[in-house]
């Protein structure tokens, strides 16, 4: 769906978009929850590695509603990315395993945006980046093998199978 399709949906009267006045109270928490809607969106679509499609939507939807509510995008954009980290942290507390999930994913995003970056200095982070993922790996490993310890069983053990099981066989390397 190109721009122009996104525009003449919405448009009003005379080609015009129709815009609704937010109501009062509403204005900045319509605002914010517009702005981790994209946030979301632009991250599925950076995932998916396809369709940016609905993140476009989301983000002229956010520069809409911030222009009606009359909302600085940067103190916008501040409180939604601090709105999804609080969310995160709340979620990611639920257990060990959850804690190390969530640093994972995150040092897997910070790998990802220093290999997209050209800046000068990207070099060096994305090396550190790399360490710190490898690191997170091994936590999250670390954490679901003391969670499935404790009901009885091994994570570390289950890899093991799956992967002899779907590795590919090497005459002379030695048992896994």
């Amino acid at each position: 769906m190109t721009q122009t399709h996104l525009r003449s949906r919405r448009a009003g009267p005379r080609g015009r978009a129709a815009r609704r006045p937010l109501a009062d109270g509403l204005e900045s928490a319509a605002v914010e929850a517009q702005c981790r809607l994209f946030l979301a969106e632009l991250l599925r679509a950076f995932v998916r590695g396809r369709s940016a499609r609905r993140a476009t939507e989301a983000l002229m939807a956010f520069v809409d509603l911030s222009q009606r509510a009359r909302a600085p995008w940067e103190k916008t954009i501040e409180q939604a990315v601090r709105s999804c980290d609080a969310l995160i942290a709340e979620r990611a507390t639920a257990s060990e395993v959850d804690e190390a999930l969530f640093e994972l994913g995150r040092a897997a995003l910070r790998a990802m945006v220093e290999a997209i970056s050209f800046d000068p200095l990207a070099a060096a982070r994305s090396a550190a980046r790399s360490d710190a993922l490898h690191r997170a790996v091994l936590r999250f490993a670390r954490a679901c093998e003391r969670e499935a310890s404790r009901e009885g069983w091994s994570y570390i053990g289950l890899l093991k199978e799956r992967l002899a099981a779907t590795a590919p066989s090497r005459s002379g390397s030695p048992a896994a």
